[in-house]
Protein backbone atom coordinates (compact mmCIF):
# COMPACT_ATOMS: atom_id res chain seq x y z
CA UNK A 1 0.00 0.00 0.00
CA UNK A 2 2.90 2.38 0.72
CA UNK A 3 4.26 1.77 -2.78
CA UNK A 4 0.84 2.41 -4.35
CA UNK A 5 0.46 5.60 -2.28
CA UNK A 6 3.89 6.80 -3.39
CA UNK A 7 3.06 6.24 -7.06
CA UNK A 8 -0.33 7.95 -6.78
CA UNK A 9 1.05 11.05 -5.03
CA UNK A 10 3.99 11.58 -7.44
CA UNK A 11 4.12 13.41 -10.76
CA UNK A 12 4.89 10.03 -12.28
CA UNK A 13 1.26 9.02 -11.72
CA UNK A 14 0.05 11.97 -13.78
CA UNK A 15 2.57 11.24 -16.51
CA UNK A 16 1.56 7.58 -16.54
CA UNK A 17 -2.12 8.52 -16.77
CA UNK A 18 -1.48 10.89 -19.68
CA UNK A 19 0.77 8.45 -21.53
CA UNK A 20 -1.40 5.44 -20.81
CA UNK A 21 -4.59 7.06 -22.06
CA UNK A 22 -2.84 8.54 -25.08
CA UNK A 23 -1.00 5.36 -25.98
CA UNK A 24 -4.12 3.24 -25.57
CA UNK A 25 -5.95 5.56 -27.94
CA UNK A 26 -3.04 5.57 -30.39
CA UNK A 27 -2.66 1.79 -30.15
CA UNK A 28 -6.37 1.30 -30.74
CA UNK A 29 -6.34 3.60 -33.76
CA UNK A 30 -3.31 1.88 -35.27
CA UNK A 31 -4.80 -1.55 -34.57
CA UNK A 32 -7.98 -0.39 -36.35
CA UNK A 33 -5.87 0.64 -39.36
CA UNK A 34 -4.20 -2.78 -39.48
CA UNK A 35 -7.60 -4.45 -39.09
CA UNK A 36 -9.08 -2.49 -42.00
CA UNK A 37 -6.00 -3.13 -44.11
CA UNK A 38 -6.40 -6.88 -43.53
CA UNK A 39 -10.14 -6.78 -44.17
CA UNK A 40 -9.91 -4.76 -47.39
CA UNK A 41 -6.80 -6.43 -48.82
CA UNK A 42 -6.17 -9.65 -50.61
CA UNK A 43 -4.27 -12.04 -48.37
CA UNK A 44 -1.16 -11.75 -50.55
CA UNK A 45 -1.24 -7.93 -50.51
CA UNK A 46 -1.69 -7.83 -46.76
CA UNK A 47 1.25 -10.18 -46.31
CA UNK A 48 3.41 -7.92 -48.49
CA UNK A 49 2.42 -4.68 -46.74
CA UNK A 50 2.76 -6.34 -43.34
CA UNK A 51 6.31 -7.42 -44.16
CA UNK A 52 7.15 -3.97 -45.58
CA UNK A 53 5.87 -2.26 -42.43
CA UNK A 54 8.10 -4.47 -40.32
CA UNK A 55 11.13 -3.57 -42.43
CA UNK A 56 10.19 0.15 -42.35
CA UNK A 57 9.92 0.18 -38.56
CA UNK A 58 13.30 -1.54 -38.33
CA UNK A 59 14.87 1.06 -40.63
CA UNK A 60 13.25 3.80 -38.57
CA UNK A 61 14.95 2.44 -35.45
CA UNK A 62 18.29 2.34 -37.26
CA UNK A 63 17.79 5.93 -38.43
CA UNK A 64 16.98 7.02 -34.88
CA UNK A 65 20.65 6.26 -34.04
CA UNK A 66 19.76 5.86 -30.34
CA UNK A 67 18.99 9.57 -30.16
CA UNK A 68 15.44 9.35 -28.78
CA UNK A 69 16.32 7.57 -25.53
CA UNK A 70 19.56 9.53 -25.13
CA UNK A 71 17.65 12.81 -25.49
CA UNK A 72 15.06 11.77 -22.90
CA UNK A 73 17.78 10.92 -20.37
CA UNK A 74 20.06 13.90 -21.15
CA UNK A 75 17.20 16.41 -21.14
CA UNK A 76 15.89 15.05 -17.83
CA UNK A 77 19.36 15.36 -16.27
CA UNK A 78 20.71 18.60 -17.81
CA UNK A 79 18.02 20.26 -19.93
CA UNK A 80 18.05 21.05 -23.65
CA UNK A 81 21.75 21.62 -24.27
CA UNK A 82 24.28 21.30 -27.10
CA UNK A 83 24.60 17.55 -26.48
CA UNK A 84 20.92 17.23 -27.34
CA UNK A 85 21.34 19.45 -30.41
CA UNK A 86 24.26 17.46 -31.82
CA UNK A 87 22.48 14.17 -31.09
CA UNK A 88 19.52 15.30 -33.18
CA UNK A 89 21.79 16.56 -35.97
CA UNK A 90 23.56 13.21 -36.05
CA UNK A 91 20.21 11.43 -36.29
CA UNK A 92 19.18 13.58 -39.26
CA UNK A 93 22.32 12.58 -41.14
CA UNK A 94 21.75 8.89 -40.43
CA UNK A 95 18.05 8.96 -41.31
CA UNK A 96 18.85 10.60 -44.65
CA UNK A 97 21.08 7.65 -45.50
CA UNK A 98 18.44 5.17 -44.37
CA UNK A 99 15.77 6.80 -46.53
CA UNK A 100 18.06 6.77 -49.56
CA UNK A 101 18.75 3.06 -49.01
CA UNK A 102 15.04 2.27 -48.61
CA UNK A 103 14.12 4.13 -51.80
CA UNK A 104 16.84 2.28 -53.71
CA UNK A 105 15.60 -1.12 -52.49
CA UNK A 106 12.00 -0.36 -53.46
CA UNK A 107 13.05 0.76 -56.93
CA UNK A 108 15.21 -2.33 -57.47
CA UNK A 109 12.36 -4.63 -56.40
CA UNK A 110 9.93 -2.76 -58.65
CA UNK A 111 12.01 -3.04 -61.81
CA UNK A 112 13.50 -6.48 -61.10
CA UNK A 113 10.49 -8.40 -59.76
CA UNK A 114 6.99 -6.88 -59.58
CA UNK A 115 5.63 -3.41 -60.39
CA UNK A 116 3.38 -3.49 -57.31
CA UNK A 117 6.41 -2.80 -55.06
CA UNK A 118 6.40 0.84 -56.18
CA UNK A 119 3.33 1.33 -53.96
CA UNK A 120 5.65 0.92 -50.96
CA UNK A 121 7.76 3.96 -51.91
CA UNK A 122 5.85 6.41 -49.63
CA UNK A 123 6.81 4.24 -46.64
CA UNK A 124 10.45 5.22 -47.23
CA UNK A 125 9.66 8.92 -46.79
CA UNK A 126 7.29 8.18 -43.88
CA UNK A 127 10.28 6.78 -41.97
CA UNK A 128 11.94 10.22 -41.84
CA UNK A 129 8.82 12.20 -40.94
CA UNK A 130 7.73 9.91 -38.11
CA UNK A 131 11.25 9.86 -36.69
CA UNK A 132 11.40 13.67 -36.69
CA UNK A 133 8.12 13.82 -34.75
CA UNK A 134 9.37 11.25 -32.22
CA UNK A 135 12.56 13.23 -31.50
CA UNK A 136 10.53 16.42 -30.90
CA UNK A 137 8.34 14.47 -28.47
CA UNK A 138 11.40 13.00 -26.71
CA UNK A 139 12.64 16.48 -25.80
CA UNK A 140 9.22 17.32 -24.35
CA UNK A 141 9.18 14.10 -22.30
CA UNK A 142 12.65 14.77 -20.96
CA UNK A 143 11.43 18.17 -19.75
CA UNK A 144 8.53 16.45 -17.98
CA UNK A 145 5.85 17.44 -20.51
CA UNK A 146 4.30 14.20 -21.78
CA UNK A 147 1.13 15.97 -22.93
CA UNK A 148 2.53 17.46 -26.14
CA UNK A 149 4.17 14.20 -27.18
CA UNK A 150 0.93 12.33 -26.56
CA UNK A 151 -1.07 14.82 -28.61
CA UNK A 152 1.50 14.50 -31.38
CA UNK A 153 1.25 10.70 -31.51
CA UNK A 154 -2.54 10.45 -31.28
CA UNK A 155 -2.95 13.13 -33.94
CA UNK A 156 -0.65 11.27 -36.33
CA UNK A 157 -2.48 7.98 -35.91
CA UNK A 158 -5.90 9.64 -36.21
CA UNK A 159 -4.96 11.54 -39.37
CA UNK A 160 -3.55 8.37 -40.93
CA UNK A 161 -6.69 6.35 -40.19
CA UNK A 162 -9.09 9.02 -41.47
CA UNK A 163 -7.08 9.52 -44.64
CA UNK A 164 -6.79 5.75 -45.19
CA UNK A 165 -10.56 5.25 -44.96
CA UNK A 166 -11.13 8.21 -47.31
CA UNK A 167 -8.54 6.93 -49.80
CA UNK A 168 -10.06 3.44 -49.83
CA UNK A 169 -13.58 4.75 -50.48
CA UNK A 170 -12.17 7.03 -53.18
CA UNK A 171 -11.12 3.88 -55.02
CA UNK A 172 -7.35 4.16 -54.58
CA UNK A 173 -5.58 0.80 -54.80
CA UNK A 174 -5.23 -0.57 -51.26
CA UNK A 175 -1.42 -0.71 -51.08
CA UNK A 176 -1.12 2.84 -52.41
CA UNK A 177 -3.92 3.99 -50.10
CA UNK A 178 -2.21 2.67 -46.97
CA UNK A 179 1.33 3.83 -47.72
CA UNK A 180 0.34 7.27 -49.02
CA UNK A 181 -1.91 8.02 -46.05
CA UNK A 182 0.80 7.01 -43.57
CA UNK A 183 3.06 9.58 -45.21
CA UNK A 184 0.38 12.29 -45.52
CA UNK A 185 -0.84 11.88 -41.93
CA UNK A 186 2.65 12.25 -40.47
CA UNK A 187 3.43 15.23 -42.71
CA UNK A 188 0.27 17.12 -41.76
CA UNK A 189 0.71 16.63 -38.02
CA UNK A 190 4.44 17.47 -38.07
CA UNK A 191 3.62 20.70 -39.91
CA UNK A 192 1.12 21.68 -37.23
CA UNK A 193 3.25 20.60 -34.26
CA UNK A 194 6.56 22.07 -35.48
CA UNK A 195 6.23 25.35 -33.56
CA UNK A 196 4.64 23.83 -30.45
CA UNK A 197 7.20 21.12 -29.66
CA UNK A 198 10.51 22.25 -28.08
CA UNK A 199 13.65 22.43 -30.23
CA UNK A 200 17.32 22.37 -29.21
CA UNK A 201 19.72 25.25 -30.02
CA UNK A 202 21.10 25.53 -33.55
CA UNK A 203 24.64 24.15 -33.79
CA UNK A 204 27.14 24.14 -36.68
CA UNK A 205 27.82 21.02 -38.73
CA UNK A 206 31.14 19.79 -37.34
CA UNK A 207 32.61 16.31 -37.59
CA UNK A 208 34.13 16.02 -34.12
CA UNK A 209 31.06 16.88 -31.99
CA UNK A 210 28.91 14.71 -34.24
CA UNK A 211 31.33 11.83 -33.67
CA UNK A 212 31.15 12.41 -29.90
CA UNK A 213 27.34 12.41 -30.14
CA UNK A 214 27.53 9.06 -31.92
CA UNK A 215 29.57 7.63 -29.06
CA UNK A 216 27.08 8.85 -26.46
CA UNK A 217 24.09 7.47 -28.36
CA UNK A 218 25.64 4.20 -29.53
CA UNK A 219 24.44 1.92 -26.67
CA UNK A 220 20.89 3.23 -27.06
CA UNK A 221 21.17 2.79 -30.83
CA UNK A 222 22.27 -0.82 -30.54
CA UNK A 223 19.40 -1.54 -28.15
CA UNK A 224 16.79 0.12 -30.34
CA UNK A 225 18.02 -1.36 -33.62
CA UNK A 226 18.32 -4.85 -32.13
CA UNK A 227 14.81 -4.67 -30.70
CA UNK A 228 13.43 -3.53 -34.03
CA UNK A 229 15.11 -6.42 -35.84
CA UNK A 230 12.21 -8.41 -34.46
CA UNK A 231 10.04 -6.67 -37.03
CA UNK A 232 11.77 -8.72 -39.72
CA UNK A 233 9.91 -11.75 -38.37
CA UNK A 234 7.05 -11.51 -40.88
CA UNK A 235 9.56 -11.22 -43.72
CA UNK A 236 11.26 -14.39 -42.45
CA UNK A 237 7.93 -16.24 -42.41
CA UNK A 238 7.09 -14.97 -45.90
CA UNK A 239 10.45 -16.11 -47.27
CA UNK A 240 10.13 -19.60 -45.83
CA UNK A 241 6.40 -20.34 -46.06
CA UNK A 242 5.01 -17.83 -48.56
CA UNK A 243 2.61 -14.85 -48.34
CA UNK A 244 -0.39 -16.78 -46.95
CA UNK A 245 1.44 -18.04 -43.84
CA UNK A 246 3.03 -14.58 -43.55
CA UNK A 247 -0.47 -13.08 -43.53
CA UNK A 248 -1.59 -15.49 -40.76
CA UNK A 249 1.48 -14.60 -38.73
CA UNK A 250 1.31 -10.93 -39.74
CA UNK A 251 -2.07 -10.37 -38.11
CA UNK A 252 -0.48 -10.99 -34.71
CA UNK A 253 2.91 -9.52 -35.53
CA UNK A 254 1.56 -6.19 -36.75
CA UNK A 255 -1.07 -5.92 -34.01
CA UNK A 256 1.77 -6.40 -31.50
CA UNK A 257 3.37 -3.14 -32.66
CA UNK A 258 0.60 -0.76 -31.53
CA UNK A 259 -0.18 -2.83 -28.44
CA UNK A 260 3.46 -2.76 -27.29
CA UNK A 261 3.37 1.03 -27.37
CA UNK A 262 1.65 1.01 -23.97
CA UNK A 263 4.44 -0.55 -21.85
CA UNK A 264 7.06 1.21 -23.99
CA UNK A 265 5.42 4.58 -23.29
CA UNK A 266 5.25 3.92 -19.56
CA UNK A 267 8.92 2.94 -19.58
CA UNK A 268 9.74 6.20 -21.35
CA UNK A 269 8.03 8.15 -18.57
CA UNK A 270 9.72 6.03 -15.89
CA UNK A 271 13.24 6.70 -17.23
CA UNK A 272 13.39 10.50 -16.68
CA UNK A 273 11.57 10.05 -13.37
CA UNK A 274 14.31 7.73 -12.09
CA UNK A 275 17.04 10.01 -13.46
CA UNK A 276 15.62 13.06 -11.67
CA UNK A 277 15.51 11.08 -8.43
CA UNK A 278 19.29 11.15 -8.44
CA UNK A 279 19.62 7.37 -8.82
CA UNK A 280 17.20 4.49 -8.40
CA UNK A 281 16.77 2.74 -5.09
CA UNK A 282 16.15 -0.90 -4.34
CA UNK A 283 12.43 -0.42 -3.89
CA UNK A 284 12.22 0.73 -7.51
CA UNK A 285 12.42 -2.96 -8.31
CA UNK A 286 9.19 -3.45 -6.37
CA UNK A 287 7.54 -0.57 -8.23
CA UNK A 288 8.76 -1.95 -11.55
CA UNK A 289 7.49 -5.43 -10.75
CA UNK A 290 4.09 -4.10 -9.69
CA UNK A 291 3.72 -2.06 -12.89
CA UNK A 292 4.89 -4.89 -15.16
CA UNK A 293 2.49 -7.42 -13.64
CA UNK A 294 -0.42 -4.97 -13.81
CA UNK A 295 0.25 -4.29 -17.49
CA UNK A 296 0.64 -7.97 -18.39
CA UNK A 297 -2.83 -9.02 -17.17
CA UNK A 298 -4.88 -7.25 -19.90
CA UNK A 299 -2.63 -8.77 -22.56
CA UNK A 300 -3.24 -12.26 -21.22
CA UNK A 301 -6.97 -11.54 -21.36
CA UNK A 302 -6.63 -10.77 -25.09
CA UNK A 303 -6.17 -14.50 -25.71
CA UNK A 304 -9.92 -14.89 -25.35
CA UNK A 305 -10.59 -12.01 -27.75
CA UNK A 306 -8.34 -13.30 -30.56
CA UNK A 307 -10.92 -15.64 -32.18
CA UNK A 308 -13.39 -12.74 -32.39
CA UNK A 309 -10.80 -10.58 -34.17
CA UNK A 310 -9.84 -13.18 -36.78
CA UNK A 311 -13.47 -14.24 -37.35
CA UNK A 312 -14.35 -10.68 -38.36
CA UNK A 313 -11.40 -10.49 -40.73
CA UNK A 314 -13.09 -13.17 -42.81
CA UNK A 315 -12.85 -16.92 -43.31
CA UNK A 316 -9.59 -16.51 -45.24
CA UNK A 317 -7.87 -15.52 -41.96
CA UNK A 318 -9.07 -18.51 -39.92
CA UNK A 319 -5.50 -19.81 -39.74
CA UNK A 320 -4.40 -16.63 -37.91
CA UNK A 321 -6.32 -17.38 -34.67
CA UNK A 322 -3.86 -19.64 -32.88
CA UNK A 323 -0.75 -17.57 -33.79
CA UNK A 324 -2.51 -14.44 -32.53
CA UNK A 325 -3.40 -16.11 -29.21
CA UNK A 326 0.17 -17.27 -28.65
CA UNK A 327 1.57 -13.82 -29.41
CA UNK A 328 -0.86 -12.17 -27.00
CA UNK A 329 0.82 -14.20 -24.26
CA UNK A 330 4.14 -12.83 -25.47
CA UNK A 331 2.92 -9.30 -24.74
CA UNK A 332 2.96 -10.14 -21.04
CA UNK A 333 6.69 -10.73 -21.27
CA UNK A 334 7.09 -7.53 -23.30
CA UNK A 335 5.74 -5.53 -20.34
CA UNK A 336 8.58 -6.80 -18.16
CA UNK A 337 11.14 -6.03 -20.87
CA UNK A 338 10.02 -2.40 -21.19
CA UNK A 339 9.94 -1.58 -17.48
CA UNK A 340 13.17 -3.26 -16.39
CA UNK A 341 15.04 -1.96 -19.44
CA UNK A 342 14.14 1.57 -18.27
CA UNK A 343 15.44 0.79 -14.79
CA UNK A 344 18.75 -0.44 -16.24
CA UNK A 345 19.12 2.61 -18.50
CA UNK A 346 18.45 4.94 -15.57
CA UNK A 347 21.35 3.20 -13.78
CA UNK A 348 23.66 4.01 -16.71
CA UNK A 349 23.61 0.36 -17.79
CA UNK A 350 22.75 1.10 -21.44
CA UNK A 351 25.63 -1.15 -22.53
CA UNK A 352 24.16 -4.16 -20.72
CA UNK A 353 20.74 -3.42 -22.22
CA UNK A 354 22.29 -3.28 -25.69
CA UNK A 355 24.00 -6.68 -25.27
CA UNK A 356 20.80 -8.32 -24.06
CA UNK A 357 18.82 -6.78 -26.93
CA UNK A 358 21.25 -8.00 -29.61
CA UNK A 359 21.27 -11.53 -28.19
CA UNK A 360 17.48 -11.58 -27.87
CA UNK A 361 16.84 -10.23 -31.38
CA UNK A 362 19.08 -12.84 -32.99
CA UNK A 363 17.47 -15.55 -30.86
CA UNK A 364 13.96 -14.39 -31.82
CA UNK A 365 14.66 -14.52 -35.55
CA UNK A 366 16.27 -17.95 -35.21
CA UNK A 367 13.32 -19.33 -33.21
CA UNK A 368 10.80 -17.78 -35.63
CA UNK A 369 12.68 -19.33 -38.56
CA UNK A 370 12.79 -22.76 -36.91
CA UNK A 371 9.15 -22.51 -35.87
CA UNK A 372 8.12 -21.58 -39.41
CA UNK A 373 9.99 -24.55 -40.86
CA UNK A 374 8.35 -26.93 -38.37
CA UNK A 375 4.79 -25.60 -38.23
CA UNK A 376 4.25 -22.51 -40.36
CA UNK A 377 2.70 -19.43 -38.77
CA UNK A 378 1.79 -21.24 -35.54
CA UNK A 379 5.36 -22.43 -35.03
CA UNK A 380 6.67 -18.95 -35.77
CA UNK A 381 4.35 -17.48 -33.11
CA UNK A 382 5.61 -19.99 -30.52
CA UNK A 383 9.21 -19.09 -31.37
CA UNK A 384 8.39 -15.39 -31.06
CA UNK A 385 6.81 -15.79 -27.63
CA UNK A 386 9.60 -18.01 -26.31
CA UNK A 387 12.21 -15.42 -27.29
CA UNK A 388 10.23 -12.61 -25.64
CA UNK A 389 10.10 -14.45 -22.31
CA UNK A 390 13.82 -15.23 -22.47
CA UNK A 391 14.60 -11.54 -22.96
CA UNK A 392 12.25 -10.62 -20.10
CA UNK A 393 14.11 -13.00 -17.79
CA UNK A 394 17.47 -11.52 -18.80
CA UNK A 395 16.54 -7.86 -18.19
CA UNK A 396 14.85 -8.71 -14.89
CA UNK A 397 17.93 -10.59 -13.76
CA UNK A 398 20.14 -7.67 -14.82
CA UNK A 399 18.02 -5.10 -12.98
CA UNK A 400 17.90 -7.30 -9.88
CA UNK A 401 21.69 -7.72 -9.79
CA UNK A 402 23.42 -5.90 -6.89
CA UNK A 403 26.07 -4.70 -9.38
CA UNK A 404 23.49 -2.48 -11.09
CA UNK A 405 21.79 -1.16 -7.97
CA UNK A 406 23.44 2.25 -8.16
CA UNK A 407 24.46 4.46 -11.07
Amino acid sequence: MRILSRIWQSSLARQFATLLSGRFVAAGIQAASIYLLARWSKVEDFGLVSSALGVSVTLQAIGDAGVTMFIVRETAAHGVNRKVAYAELMSRIVIAGVVAFSVAVVLVLTFATDAKYIALLPLSLWIALDRSSDIRSAIARGLGDVRMGTINLVSRRTAQLVLFVAAFHAGIQIMWAYSLTLLAGSALVLLVMWRKLPRPPVVPLRVRPIGIAFGRCRPYWVHSAANQLRNLDAAVVATISGPVQAAFYGVGARLMTPLRMVPDALATALLPHLVRQGGPRRKDMSIGLLIAVAMSLPYIALVAVAPFVTRHLGSQFEGATFPLQIMCLGLAGASFIAIFTAILQARKQAGLVARISVLSAVLLLILVMLGTILHGAAGAAIGFTAAIFIQAALVFRGANSPHTATP
